[in-house]
């Protein structure tokens, strides 16, 4: 296997315990563990939760599996299926009888019996997999605990307990995932010591094999390849491994091994690596940049009397340091961005040593983990500005919704946790299925909870506090051992009420409000340029009014949409200079006075101007789709437009979305980068890959009788297809007439008519009207023109 070339920009450097430590392949913040003298079980702990197991591991023949458990898990497709949608906690009655004879009942609080159902199906089949993979491969390594270890197929004595409970085991899959993926990794190198892999198959052996036991089906199968367990990219962060390789050990991995994996690897360097690399210039590709180093010593000796001070408290007080350079980094985005950044870090400060106090941590450290305020007052300073011209009626609304804010109706939104792909862990505001709205709102304390009236939105964390704190203590410190004497086991248990049944997504998808213009002049002006009384012309209408309306996209009660005299003849005789050949005498004198009015409306030389263009199930895949959707680049979905951004609409907040650049393209550079002319300035923004636009598009990729031939097809049109001249669906905003099209997709899906299509079915389906191709043509040149004359490419502010 050959040395990989590593990119040590992508590195970090660390001193912990004494030594230096640094990793050629990844640059998130790590704890280094003490190295152990002796192998022992990291599980024996009382008390677990998963987030013990995030930090690189040192390398143990029988742990070393812990260096593939993913830092954060997607729980989509076929075996993590059921665990996509936290499931609500039901409250139900026992009934047992006492030692005195008389019926006892007792209040608990449970997981519906469904959901415990398909959570141990999953957990069966997990388990059995890495088992029988294990054996056939003959893998070294320790079993952790599964996911059931926490009790979440039982009662418990509170509502807190058992979503605590439920939570820990949810999340404790992650680890069977860290467990499955190392040992799928490791199969690659062992089929030849068992059974040679069969010829005929383009799959895996380890699949080959799993297919051939009753238990697994290709759906499993396909779902688990798709999955964080077979996902060894940059984008599926891991826990990552540390040892010493200048320390031989036959049983240990190679470093090309765990490279090829995307295994965040670290070394420590010390007189002894150096002295390798003199010895074996092979190994030139170990050597870390001296500057890597530098940085690291430079962190440790700027702590004053951090060399006097004891082991212990030199560790606190470089963790106050990782968490400031944390915050250079949130810094950075800031400075990158012409909007303000509101990833919203969820890394609090670490406790210090006793001796390091308190007052010592900057006040930036210590409120690390409350940025969400931030995006707060962001949005309340842009609504009140909108506040100043909103009409009487939609004031009422609001100060209705004000004095009686609603539950069923409103959009609900959770702000979760997620990890970044340079590893640093961000909240996400994730849109809550409208069915499970009660159940979800009331899981949250007062504190925990917070109204937009102005949207009729609710967002729900468990890190708010925004009023009075609730601090209701309950009975149970909110973890359960299992030793619950009072608990009855053959007890009889009902349900108190029938609570409301949970879906991953929402099935009446599209049936919300959604925007789109209802009025002529607005589009005219915003879509075509048009400037109103720009001047008489002399090309008269060729169609009628109505006629011109339903081709610019509005499709009922047109007479609802009457402009006055002279607007009306102005508009229709533009509207024909527009859809007049471009380079028409007539029309382009039309265009040309246009133009001009156009221009003094907004001072172009103040624009700069890029030298690039800026811009198997249906539940499954909307599953998939809001996976995308949630992620920090997920934003770029509602910036895009078209059918892309009307799918975005469902998942993705426009809040959200003025918050500007993420840190995904502002600190990692990674999504949209482009020269400004200047070059110290670039041009970015967050950007959808061409795999997760097919992803929001519901796309499946399905094998044909032919070989070497897979057919492609999309629940929802393509924007290659949407946007296609024949379509005539490439309006610049959305219109009335493309929500019809959408909704009838959808209704179409949801009868059970609906089915997904090829790129040219879809073209087909979307036949549209030849005016508004034409029109639609002839306004993308003029904008074009327009912009070339008002902001040249290049153009310096």
């Amino acid at each position: 296997m050959a040395p990989p070339a590593f990119d040590y920009s992508n590195g970090r450097a660390v001193v912990q315990h004494g030594s230096i430590f640094y990793s050629p392949n990844c640059s998130r913040l790590v704890d280094i563990p003490q190295e152990p003298v002796h192998s022992s079980d990291p599980f024996r702990w009382h008390r677990l939760d998963v987030s013990m197991f995030k930090q690189p591991v040192w390398w143990d023949q029988n742990w070393a599996w812990r260096s593939f458990i993913p830092l954060a898990p997607s729980f989509l497709f076929a075996p993590f299926e059921p665990l996509c949608a936290m499931p609500r906690i039901e409250e139900v009655r026992f009934s047992f009888p006492a030692p005195s004879g008389e019926m006892v009942t007792q209040i608990r609080f449970r997981l519906p019996e469904d959901d415990i159902r398909r959570w141990l199906w999953a957990e069966d089949l997990i388990v059995k997999a890495a088992y029988d993979l294990r054996l056939r491969y003959s893998i070294a390594g320790n079993t952790p605990p599964k996911p059931s270890s926490f009790h979440f197929d039982r009662a418990h004595k509170g509502h807190p307990i058992a979503k605590r409970m439920a939570c820990l085991a949810r999340d404790w899959f992650a680890v069977w995932m860290g467990y499955l993926a190392f040992i799928i990794a490791k199969s690659e190198n062992r089929v030849a010591k068992t059974a040679p892999a069969d010829p005929s198959s383009a799959a895996p052996d380890w699949y080959s094999y799993l297919l051939k036991q009753p238990e697994f089906d290709e759906l499993w199968l396909d779902g688990l390849s798709q999955s964080a367990v077979c996902t060894f990219d940059w984008k599926t962060p891991r826990a990552g491994i540390i040892f010493q390789w200048s320390v031989n050990d036959r049983d240990r991995e190679p470093i090309e091994w765990y490279s090829k994996h995307n295994i965040p690897l670290w070394f420590i360097w010390s007189n002894r690596e150096e002295q390798a690399i003199r010895n074996n210039t092979d190994l030139n590709f170990l050597r870390p940049p001296d500057d890597l180093i530098q940085e690291a010593l430079n962190i440790l000796f700027a702590a004053p009397a951090l060399l006097q001070e004891t082991e212990a408290t030199a560790d606190a007080r470089l963790e106050v340091f990782k968490v400031l350079q944390d915050n250079t980094i949130k810094a950075t985005a800031h400075a990158a961005s012409s909007y303000p950044y509101h990833g919203l870090s969820a890394t609090a400060a670490p406790h210090a040593a006793p001796s390091v106090q308190s007052q010592d941590v900057p006040a930036t450290v210590r409120e690390t983990g409350r940025n969400y305020n931030e995006f707060f007052a962001a949005r309340e300073k842009r609504q009140q500005e909108m506040i100043k011209l909103e009409s009487a009626v939609d004031r009422q609304r609001r100060e209705s919704r004000e004095q009686k804010p609603g539950v069923v109706n409103a959009t609900i939104y959770e702000w979760e946790k997620t990890q970044l792909s340079g590893g640093l862990e961000l909240y996400k505001r994730v849109k809550v299925n409208k069915k499970a709205n009660e159940t979800v709102f009331h899981s949250y304390r007062s504190h925990q909870r917070l109204f937009n009236a102005f949207s009729n939105e609710w967002d729900l964390c468990e890190d708010f506090q925004f009023g009075i704190v609730d601090n209701t203590s309950y009975s149970d410190d909110g973890y359960d051992s299992g030793n619950d004497d009072v608990y009855p086991v053959n007890a009889v248990s009902q349900p108190t009420k029938a609570p409301p049944s949970a879906a991953p997504i929402d099935t009446d998808m599209g049936q919300s409000w959604c925007e789109y213009s209802r009025a002529p002049l607005e589009t005219m002006s915003l879509v075509y340029g048009y400037v109103p009384h720009a001047g008489e012309t002399d090309i008269p209408p060729t169609l009628s009014w109505e006629r011109m309306l339903n081709f610019m996209g509005f499709v009922r009660n047109l007479e609802e949409l009457d402009v006055g005299e002279p607007k009306r003849s102005a508009m229709m005789n533009f509207f024909a200079a527009v859809l007049n050949a471009v380079n028409t005498y007539k029309s382009d004198k039309v265009v040309a006075k246009n133009f001009e009015n156009l221009s003094l409306l907004f001072q172009f030389e103040h624009v700069r101007r890029p030298t690039e263009d800026l811009f198997a199930d249906f539940d499954v895949a909307m599953l998939a789709c809001r996976s995308v959707l949630s992620s920090p680049q997920g934003r770029a979905a509602l910036l895009q437009g078209g059918i892309v951004g009307r799918i975005a609409r469902e998942y993705v907040s426009k809040d959200g979305v003025l918050s500007g650049p993420s840190i995904e393209v502002t600190a990692h550079r990674v999504g949209y980068l482009v020269p400004s002319g200047d070059n110290n300035i670039k041009f970015c923004d967050d950007q959808l890959t061409a795999n997760e636009v097919a992803i929001i598009c519901g796309t499946y990729s399905l094998h044909t009788p032919y070989k070497g031939q897979v057919a492609v097809w999309t629940w929802f049109p393509p924007p290659e297809a949407w946007v296609h001249n024949r379509t005539g669906c490439h309006w610049l905003d959305w219109t009335e007439r493309c929500e019809d099209i959408f909704q009838r997709i959808l209704t179409g899906i949801h009868d059970g008519t609906g089915r997904p299509r090829s790129t040219t079915q879809w073209l087909t389906h979307l036949r549209g009207q030849n005016v508004s191709r034409i029109l639609i043509k002839h306004n993308d040149v003029r904008s074009q023109q327009f912009m070339d004359a008002m902001v040249p490419i290049g153009q310096r502010a």
